[in-house]
């Protein structure tokens, strides 16, 4: 997916940056202190965060 959306970014906008900072096995929760700890220095202007139901699941089990 990285690959994909790097390119199909750059083919619409110039200067474009992609940080893949995904964790496998982790969940919105830990995805998001992350971001808020330590990517958040990068200033990101958009965040995609990819959320499915075992995420959801688990975290209420």
């Amino acid at each position: 997916m990285y690959r994909h959306s790097k390119g199909n970014l750059n083919k619409k906008y110039k200067n474009i940056e992609v940080l893949n900072a995904g964790k496998r096995g982790s969940d919105p929760f830990f995805n998001f202190k992350l971001l808020e700890d330590k990517l958040i220095e990068y200033q990101p202007d958009m965040v995609i965060q990819s959320f499915t139901a075992n995420d959801y699941y688990y975290d209420f089990l």
